[in-house]
């Protein structure tokens, strides 16, 4: 018998731009080893931080391709939106402390290869919104 580590994705501040549909796409620094476990049309938990750094699941997802690697120096512009990112500048709302433009822009500056998994909210976690209002969440680790 095989041991299949359960995937998940977790969001840290970007939790709110996920449940408000603004966010579709998360960038990860993961192996391509781990990034293949990922299957178009698979359903998996969102959390807004590791559940075992007492996070708590609040969306289900689609992933709707096969996660890619790319290096963030050749992010497409459109994916400032797809990243929740216009919506953290609309809402006033930082990202490890920082404004979005600005880690948008040191991703460019600085490049580094990440796992690209691009997503569709299938459903979000009945007391979501209420649980992010009542905890604030810690940033997980790598760029989300």
């Amino acid at each position: 018998m095989s041991y299949r580590r359960p995937r998940s994705l977790q969001f840290g501040s970007l939790s709110t731009a996920l449940l408000s549909g603004r966010k579709t796409v998360i960038r990860v620094p993961w192996s391509a080893r781990r990034a293949v476990a990922f299957r178009p049309g698979e359903i998996v938990p969102a959390y807004d931080r590791r559940p075992r750094e007492g996070g708590h699941q609040i969306a289900l997802l689609r992933v709707l391709e096969r996660p890619y690697h790319e290096n963030s120096a050749h992010i497409p512009e459109p994916d400032y939106e797809a990243e929740g990112f216009v919506f953290m500048e609309e809402t006033g709302a930082t990202i490890c402390n920082r404004a979005p433009r600005e880690l948008w822009d040191e991703l460019r500056r600085e490049p580094r290869d990440l796992c690209v998994i691009r997503f569709q909210v299938v459903d979000i976690v009945p007391g979501a919104w209420s649980g992010l209002e009542q905890r604030e969440p810690r940033e997980p680790a790598g760029v989300r």
